[in-house]
This record gives structure tokens, sequence and C-alpha cells, in this order.
């Protein structure tokens, strides 16, 4: 999403659309796509991405 091509307003305009995407995945999907879990598991690494904190 980042880049240095981009400016202010096209960065604002991807924020918002990919803030929606994530609030319609569930949490599974969230930690394996925003957090990061699918990088870990191809690359077979040890570590892995944080859980998913549950809502209060």
């Amino acid at each position: 999403m980042a880049s240095r091509d981009k400016d202010h307003h096209v960065h604002a305009q991807e924020l918002e659309v990919t803030s929606r995407i994530s609030k319609a995945l569930d949490d599974r999907a969230f930690r394996d796509i925003a957090l990061g879990e699918n990088y870990y598991r191809l690359l077979n690494l040890k570590e892995s991405a944080p859980q998913v904190c549950r809502a209060t």
C-alpha cells in the first residue's frame, strides 16, 4: 500500500478501501492477510503473526 510515488490523497483513498475490506474479514482471514501469517507459513518461518485480540 505504501509507495514513494503516491501522494497523500491516493494513500488516503487506498487506506479507506483497505480498511473497509479488513472489517469484512473474520479473525482468521484478518490474521492471515493483514497481519501476515500467510507470509510466515509460505516461507516456513518459526515466527508467526500476532494473534487477533478479542473484542471486549
